[in-house]
């Protein structure tokens, strides 16, 4: 895959794409990233110019401050001559050389070889190793760097990169995944020619005002970026007056600046670059990269089981019976699942107290061992609900240990949800946390953990460390934290949560393969943020559940059906209450999830891909497909029944017949390539007029 040309160029073929590079300068220059080259095409052609009036246009892998680039750097340094200027220039290049991991960083798996470009700052005494590593079948391309401090002083990060790319573009069409809570990953589309763009998070996690992944798209296609990290990151896009732009991907350096010691090291998270030439391409990619290549290869085919879980319809009021009363209906509808939420331990009747006792509220449960125990003789697997990162000030620990608090002396704290962070820098407090998920792990042997994350950072402070790294120490901390629970339990399937989503990311899909998309699961706006997240994660990673009608956030009325073919696009689960069931609702329910076991393994891990036209016309839904493409589902959602119009069905052929036969309608026809006329599917819906979205789930073979 790596070939070495004239000594100094390299090329690097993926499955569809090359990387090309020019190693005879200061620096390592990127010379080409796009489409596969012709075997025999002469590199040296594709060297561009070097200056032009004065500004320097090689496409280096490494933009620094103190000489004639001034475009966004990607490394900062407050060196121990209290400067900022760096001379990094390069040394060598080594192919395959172990990448050394000294921190609790997640880094993806079976990586098929890379190369590492070694640069030098010899003024500085600075070592810093760049990354690029490949895999087998794949366009993507991981790329992180590894600093070493070779001198006697200490020295301070304020920016590295993970990834820089540089690339001769006019204009981008940038797609961002943005929103907040209840409105996570919505689709923006920006425009740059000129100019500075970014896409970023500082309040401590991923984020769901502003998802790591950004896709651009120029005349040549489409290009991916992702970063492996759940705290504050940033992604710039900056385009010169010479139609060269520069794209920086890594940890944010708003409130970064990381002390590095003598002869110690650091090293950058793994951001993922790739180009395709159409974006339902890139999203196939991106979802068989994170199941082969993010994910605990113990669930990159794992079937996820069918849960019931019982928030949404008991929220903190509940006891034994009513538990036990909503389980049996949940294992006579065929539910597989059973999880216990919020309001099962210290004294939690509301949001007001209780989080970091993570005791038994004995009163509401009867005895949580007890209360598994007689779950599981239901013939129910058992899952519980956690928020480990948190604390309230009503709370045993709070008055026992305040000190395990993020706060700020002599400053009222912040509070949201009536809740505070624990100091997870402290190693006592990550300690203690880790402890009690063993506790609760042990006590009620649980088949699956919801690790909830309910508030952002507020109050940055740490006796022990500068505010400056209090971020990247958390995570840090965190990923220790998961990384050693989920080795020691490892029959335990987890699910990230952090206020619905917002901590979508690949780092916790390294540890946790699953991970709650929203609190919102209105199906009209599930189905956007199901799309918005479809782009970078595959299916399996998002957790998407049939909840009551009318929905308990927007107070819209949908039918069943609706609601089941949405939560299809996802990992299926139930968040009601069961026993609430009418006699005929019962009946639905045990239908679909019956159809739904029947084709488990196409749903979760068929070939999938959401409808754009969602972002245009409000034309929702999927396709999924098997491997061979001969047959498969669609679901299409409209808030009305449109006239006269088609919708093109991504990854049918325009050459090929097709037989469409309703699952939840009447409907059977024959389609000659791969338009569907919106109008003839949706008339065939009863009952329509009572309901706020039009639905339908299609079989599909060919015919």
């Amino acid at each position: 895959m790596i070939k070495i040309f004239d000594n100094n160029y390299i090329r690097i073929d993926t499955k569809n794409n090359t990387l090309a590079f020019y190693i005879g300068g200061e620096l390592p220059e990127i010379i080409y990233f796009g489409s596969k080259l012709k075997k025999k095409i002469d590199l040296t052609q594709l060297l561009g110019n070097t200056t032009i009036t004065g500004v320097d246009m090689r496409d280096y892998i490494l933009s620094q401050y103190g000489k004639e680039d001034f475009k966004e750097p990607s490394i900062k340094i407050k060196n121990s001559n209290k400067t900022f200027v760096s001379n990094f220039k390069y040394i060598d290049f080594k192919i395959n050389k172990k990448l050394i991991n000294n921190t609790s960083l997640p880094l993806s798996r079976n990586k098929k070889e890379n190369i590492c470009f070694i640069l030098k700052d010899d003024i500085n005494n600075i070592t810093l190793e760049i990354y690029y590593s490949f895999f087998d079948n794949s366009d993507i391309i991981s790329i992180n760097s590894h600093l070493v401090n070779d001198g006697n002083k200490s020295i301070f990060i304020n920016k590295i990169p993970s990834l820089q790319l540089e690339l001769k573009t006019d204009q981008f069409n940038i797609y961002t995944f943005d929103g907040g809570w209840a409105q996570e990953r919505m689709r923006h589309e920006s425009i740059i020619k000129g100019g500075l763009f970014t896409n970023e998070s500082r309040n401590g996690s991923s984020s769901n005002d502003h998802n790591p992944f950004v896709l651009l798209k120029n005349k040549f296609g489409y290009y991916g970026f992702n970063l492996m990290y759940s705290s504050n990151h940033k992604t710039s896009i900056e385009i010169d007056a010479f139609s060269h732009a520069r794209i920086i991907s890594g940890i944010n350096d708003f409130m970064f600046e990381y002390k590095i010691k003598p002869h110690k090291d650091f090293l950058s998270p793994e951001a993922f670059m790739i180009f395709e030439k159409n974006q339902d391409t890139l999203s196939l990619e991106f979802h068989n990269f994170i199941q082969n290549h993010i994910v605990n290869p113990k669930y990159k085919h794992l079937l996820r089981p069918i849960l019931m879980n019982n928030w949404e319809g008991t929220n903190f009021d509940f006891n034994e019976q009513k538990i036990i009363d909503i389980a049996s209906v949940a294992k006579e509808v065929g539910a597989e699942l059973f999880v216990l939420d919020d309001g099962w331990f210290g004294h939690r009747d509301n949001d007001n107290s209780s989080l970091g006792d993570w005791i038994d509220y004995k009163k509401k449960t009867g005895g949580i061992d007890i209360l598994a125990d007689k779950i599981k003789d239901l013939g129910l697997l058992f899952g519980i609900w956690i928020e480990p990162e948190m604390i309230s000030e009503d709370s045993n620990l709070y008055q026992i240990h305040p000190e395990y608090t993020m706060k700020i002396p002599n400053r009222t704290p912040y509070l949201h949800r009536n809740q505070m962070m624990l100091d997870l820098t402290n190693k006592e407090v990550k300690n203690y946390v880790l402890n009690c998920l063993r506790n609760i792990l042990n006590t009620t042997k649980a088949n699956y953990i919801k690790w909830d994350y309910n508030r952002n950072f507020s109050d940055v402070y740490s006796p022990k460390y500068s505010a400056n790294e209090y971020f990247h120490r958390y995570i840090l901390n965190l990923y220790e934290i998961m990384d050693t629970i989920t080795k020691e339990y490892k029959n335990v399937l987890f699910e990230g949560c952090a206020a619905g989503g917002s901590r979508f990311d690949l780092a916790i899909l390294y540890y946790m393969p699953q991970i709650w998309a929203s609190d919102n699961t209105d199906p009209y706006d599930r189905i956007k943020i199901q799309t918005g997240t479809s782009y970078a994660y595959h299916q399996v990673n998002m957790g998407a559940h049939v909840s009551a009608s009318p929905n308990w956030f927007t107070k819209r009325n949908f039918s069943l059906q609706t609601r089941f073919n949405v939560a299809c696009g996802g990992n299926l689960g139930y968040e009601l209450d069961p026993t609430k069931f009418t006699k005929k609702e019962k009946e639905i329910v045990k239908k679909q999830i019956e159809f739904y076991k029947q084709n488990r393994e196409l749903f979760q891990y068929g070939e999938m891909i959401y409808f754009k036209d969602v972002y245009k016309n409000d034309i929702g839904g999927f396709i999924v497909l098997n491997k061979k493409h001969q047959e498969g589902f669609i679901v299409l959602t409209s808030p009305s029944l449109i006239n006269n119009i088609s919708i093109k069905i991504p990854l049918l052929s325009s050459k090929k017949k097709y037989h469409l036969s309703g699952v939840d309608i009447k409907y059977d026809e024959i389609i000659h390539g791969n338009k569907i006329d919106l109008y003839n599917l949706f008339n065939n819906i009863e009952d329509k007029a009572n309901y706020d979205l039009y639905s339908v789930m299609i079989k599909l073979n060919i015919a």
